[in-house]
């Protein structure tokens, strides 16, 4: 016999079957929506443990982040075992595909030394769980940091050349005879118009989140002086900022 009264059932079944219930299960179903959320509360932990930290908090409270944080974080070198696969495979197929030759050789390149950092990373789990002695293990971590930071590089200098490229079009369009006359611009051309200055705000989103995701790795190798602060507040932007955009695919 079911514990619950009919009313209890009801009340749960229309809580459950709510808007807010769904569009979490559909986001959540999502690779990316996962990694994301995992990403965010690594770098949140990070954050407030800092925090905390320079301003004399609960000991125990920044001893919980911490172990937040590495618990999170070693849950998604779990997810990653095999990602290098795709990634190979993937930068493959751009580097063969027809289009931009500069575009191609950047984001093609980017997703081959991802998959490089990608494999690197699978050893340094499996050194981690104790399954390998890797006795390089702190040589063979900065290694593959950097390797991360250079895929950064790679795919901001697309993003910068994205940009560019969109400009060049979007300054081409405004100086042809279409656009002499913005009042009177026919639909499709209006269109048109739109559709350009959509991406070109995508591009620069882009451009700033992957400026933000850059300081994680430089903050890492002490390429320069950044605190944990700054790197956990860099992450849960950028994370924030891709969990929006994918809450709003979803929501089309």
């Amino acid at each position: 016999m079911i514990p619950f009264s009919k009313p209890v059932i009801s009340t749960l079944s229309n809580v459950f079957d709510s808007k807010l219930i769904n569009f979490y299960i559909k986001f959540t179903s999502m690779p990316g929506g996962r990694d994301n959320i995992n990403r965010f509360l690594t770098f949140f932990a990070r954050f407030l443990a800092y925090q905390l930290t320079i301003h004399n908090g609960s000991k125990k409270l920044i001893t919980s982040l911490m172990m937040l944080q590495a618990t999170v974080f070693q849950a998604g070198k779990v997810m990653r075992i095999g990602k290098f696969i795709d990634s190979f495979k993937a930068g493959l197929q751009i580097l063969n595909s027809p289009g931009d030759e500069l575009s191609k050789l950047l984001v093609g390149s980017s997703r081959m030394v991802l998959g490089v950092y990608l494999f690197m990373d699978t050893f340094l789990l499996f050194n981690s769980l104790g399954f390998l002695n890797l006795k390089n293990a702190l040589d063979l971590t900065r290694t593959s940091i950097r390797a991360w930071f250079a895929s950064m590089v790679l795919s901001w200098l697309n993003n910068i050349y994205q940009l560019y490229v969109l400009h060049l079009q979007f300054k081409t369009f405004q100086n042809s005879e279409k656009y002499s006359n913005e009042s009177e611009l026919e639909p499709e051309f209006a269109l048109e118009r739109k559709n350009l200055l959509l991406k070109r705000s995508s591009a620069r989103l882009l451009l700033f989140v992957s400026s933000l995701d850059m300081i994680v790795p430089l903050g890492l190798l002490r390429i320069l002086p950044i605190n944990d602060g700054i790197i956990g507040a860099s992450g849960v932007i950028s994370s924030m900022i891709a969990m929006n955009s994918l809450a709003k695919a979803l929501k089309r």
